[in-house]
């Protein structure tokens, strides 16, 4: 990728000192990492992904690594608005409590340095904090996509993010940070941005130290078995980590009659769609037919009718006008309020892949299979290789057998182009 264009845009010791900072991450275990560990699998993100990213060569990483990094939509959304959030977060705490203040990176006199944190007796494991405040909160932000904070909003914080706090309070209740000392870290308050309302979402999440444990716990044991001696890990077991989910929304079901239910569900979903989107297709070629002979109505042999007539226009009521005119008026008195119901919703289905599945079978996976999120031990580090391996060759067979339809398709379209071009020159008539 040519990054000429974007290092112009960045001054070169901002470029530099983020370089520094990659290659400190390489000396230990940060909050973003854990999640990954906690959960076995974040994002496609495994262990052995985390290993592979830990065990590289400080040289190795250099300014092309900044600057992708600076390429990727998600991190320029985080990193833009990291400091408004901030801001808003104070002006909306110094409206409810003058009393609490909030120290974060780059606040007049503030060093950066002091808000990276190394635990004292364990330096792999390590926080960079966004801020903190007097109250004993570290404070986190996070800059999602709006669709996150739209499900945020319904479902409450997501898991990976309560992980990270309780990791981060853990440390900081060990070494203190600037806005107060050792032993007084309370938990970690999260402020979530939402980019579409420039408004924030505040979570407080208190300290757990038995989650705090198990992450310390699985921290050490991935650093000491499997960073230093540099050993891949084959096999990452994390059945028994707390389960912090938001507990009510749903259950997990494995009835056979629900299990034969969600399956004829999924079949009926597939049919819907195929059979919608055929009935668009018959729909728009029996218009073109229509409007191609000047036809409205026609009767078909079979008994089938169809008509394309043009009809008015449905004339409605314009409230928002009508009580803007008539603010005074009482407009409730009209209003008839609709009886409650419950709505069906469907959500995570996903069709499954065959010749994925006929993969998992054959080679084997990294958590067992592909199409699981579920916590469960990994197969051995070969069979991972193979699989990734395996996947690549098919991606690239893809790639070459979709350009060879692209490529067809265009050549069509440049035929039916310079057909319709000789059509126009007769004047509109085909021969």
């Amino acid at each position: 990728m040519d990054f000429s264009l974007l290092k112009d845009m960045y001054d070169p010791a901002e470029i530099q000192q983020e370089v520094e900072w990659l290659r400190s991450r390489l000396n230990g275990i940060g909050g973003s990492d854990v999640p990954v560990l906690y959960l076995g699998e974040l994002f496609k993100r495994r262990p052995w992904h985390l290993y592979i990213d830990k065990t590289r060569a400080p040289k190795s990483i250099t300014e092309a690594d900044v600057l992708e990094g600076k390429a990727n939509a998600n991190f320029r959304r985080g990193h833009t608005y990291e400091p408004l959030a901030i801001e808003l977060y104070k002006r909306q705490l110094a409206a409810t409590d003058e009393s609490v203040t909030v120290m974060a990176p780059g606040d007049p006199g503030i060093r950066y340095d002091l808000f990276r944190l190394e635990h004292p007796d364990h330096p792999h494991r390590y926080v960079n904090l966004d801020g903190c405040q007097t109250s004993g909160y570290v404070l986190e932000v996070k800059s999602p996509s709006q669709g996150v904070c739209d499900y945020i909003r319904a479902n409450g914080l997501k898991d990976y993010y309560q992980i990270q706090g309780q990791y981060q309070a853990g440390i900081v209740n060990v070494t203190g940070c600037p806005a107060f000392g050792p032993g007084k870290c309370k938990g970690t308050i999260f402020v979530i941005y939402e980019p579409e309302s420039i408004a924030i979402q505040v979570f407080v999440v208190p300290m757990d130290q038995e989650i705090v444990d198990q992450c310390f716990g699985l921290v050490d044991k991935f650093w000491n078995e499997h960073v230093v001696p540099r050993k891949a890990p084959t096999s990452w077991v994390t059945e028994d980590t707390i389960q912090i989910s938001v507990k009510g929304k749903y259950t997990k079901i494995s009835d056979s009659d629900f299990l034969a239910a969600a399956k004829l569900l999924r079949f009926a979903q597939d049919v819907s769609k195929s059979a919608t989107r055929r009935l668009d297709v018959a729909k728009q070629n029996m218009i073109l037919l229509l409007d191609k002979e000047s036809e409205e109505r026609i009767e078909l042999p079979d008994g089938m009718k169809v008509a394309h007539t043009g009809r008015a226009g449905r004339t409605g009521f314009d409230m928002a006008s009508a009580k803007k005119e008539n603010p005074t008026f009482n407009w409730a008195r009209y209003e008839r309020p609709g009886k409650a119901f419950k709505s069906f919703n469907i959500y995570g289905v996903k069709k499954a892949d065959s010749d994925e599945s006929d993969l998992d079978d054959s080679i084997g996976t990294v958590s067992g299979d592909l199409g699981s999120f579920a916590r469960r031990s990994w197969s051995d580090l070969g069979e991972a290789t193979a699989v990734y391996s395996e996947l690549q060759d098919r991606a690239e067979f893809f790639k070459t057998a979709l350009q060879a339809e692209i490529n067809d398709i265009e050549v069509k379209l440049n035929d039916a182009a310079l057909a319709a071009a000789k059509v126009i020159q007769k004047g509109g008539h085909n021969e």
